[in-house]
């Protein structure tokens, strides 16, 4: 199975107003997706943002339609406009309050006509740190299948916590994937952490992809973690990137 991998531009993050912007940009990214016979496209947590709950599953009929329009399928995310004020930050009392609540306003998507969800195609983040995991309520992990592969999702400050992948560990996934927001770090050293919690990972070469929003892309890479905990990343290519103005989008092809 071929797996793009995407790393999108900062700019526009959770604005609606880049949603036009960003769609062009995913739709070249499918079209190379279709030229390269490519399985999935994997996009961040927030690639798009919707106005309220209800616009989030117009977005998600206008991507399924572009992924079957392209024969492929797309996992990734779509944030609410103000979703969190500025002055909050991810340890901010207003994070864990939503934690509990079940109420955190990022949501994640899987749209194509192969892609086997039997829980929902759009899901809510549960949680945003290690800290704030043991306030989540909602319970388990996302897993979906794809060519008979099975793929665990994280959405972001997820990957941190334990109840997330204790769950998606009873799942036996051959690849996990977490779909980022924006800049995050400790990225590997996470990946590592659910490679070794979840054994079915350590068989495979290539068990762990990673994705996210950057500032820079002149000086990050695309980032994945082997089975036996070895760095995959690869330095991003401008060879491999999609441009709308000054908007961005890199990729690298997985093959799985």
């Amino acid at each position: 199975m071929k797996i793009m991998q995407s790393n999108l531009s900062e700019q526009g993050f959770r604005e609606t107003s880049s949603n036009q912007i960003r769609l062009e940009a995913i739709t070249k990214l499918l079209e190379e997706c279709r030229q390269n016979k490519v399985d999935l496209l994997l996009l961040p947590a927030g690639a798009l943002t919707a106005s309220s709950e209800k616009n989030i599953r117009i977005l998600v009929n206008n991507l399924d339609e572009l992924a079957s329009d392209h024969k492929t399928n797309i996992i990734g995310g779509i944030d609410l406009e103000n979703c969190i004020k500025a002055s909050n930050t991810k340890n901010s009392q207003d994070y864990d309050l939503r934690v509990k609540k079940g109420t955190l306003p990022f949501f994640g998507f899987s749209v194509g006509k192969n892609i086997e969800n039997h829980s929902g195609r759009i899901w809510r983040q549960r949680h945003t740190t290690s800290y704030n995991s043991v306030f989540s309520e909602i319970i388990g992990g996302k897993c979906l299948k794809l060519k008979n592969i099975k793929i665990g999702v994280f959405m972001c400050g997820e990957l941190f916590g334990s109840t997330v992948k204790e769950k998606i560990a009873t799942d036996k996934p051959d690849l996990i994937v977490n779909i980022g927001h924006l800049n995050m770090n400790r990225v590997i050293t996470s990946l590592r952490s659910a490679i070794s919690r979840i054994p079915s990972l350590k068989r495979q070469p290539n068990p762990a992809l990673h994705t996210h929003h950057l500032t820079n892309w002149k000086t990050t890479s695309l980032l994945g973690v082997s089975g036996n905990g070895e760095s995959t990343s690869e330095k991003i290519s401008p060879e491999n990137m999609v441009r709308i103005k000054n908007f961005w989008a890199a990729y690298r092809i997985n093959q799985i």
